[in-house]
């Protein structure tokens, strides 16, 4: 399952993480890409409805409802019953990921729905 930089406009982004793990088959990788800060200390999100200059001013971008950092998305896709694996493309494999034209700005997240409720994986290939 691919899912490229979605969440970031969803208002319940957890709703949407379950559902996604829900449709991933036991043993399933699902790739789910969001803008990640490096500044940021805490994920950035508004219960408050902001107009569109407002939100392009706080999250980039005029659609966008919050910005991530790392550790708390992880966190929440770990919440929604996946195991997740940050995979920086350019550090494992540098020539594939250039010719795959992968953003060398962005780790992938790697996130495996456990072939059942109590094991993850390991060994699985991508």
């Amino acid at each position: 399952l691919l899912c490229n930089h979605v969440l970031e406009h969803v208002y319940d982004d957890q709703l949407a993480m379950q559902e996604l793990f829900r449709v991933t088959r036991p043993g399933g990788i699902a790739i789910l890409q969001v803008p990640i800060s490096g500044r940021l200390k805490d994920t950035l999100e508004h219960n408050s409805v902001l107009s569109d200059k407002e939100q392009e001013t706080v999250y980039g971008q005029q659609d966008h409802v919050r910005l991530y950092v790392e550790a708390d998305y992880v966190r929440r896709l770990t919440r929604a019953g996946f195991a997740v694996s940050i995979w920086d493309p350019y550090v494992i494999d540098p020539s594939n990921a250039f010719k795959l034209e992968i953003d060398p700005l962005e780790t992938l997240f790697i996130c495996q729905r456990p072939r059942d409720e109590n094991s993850f994986d390991h060994n699985s290939t991508l």
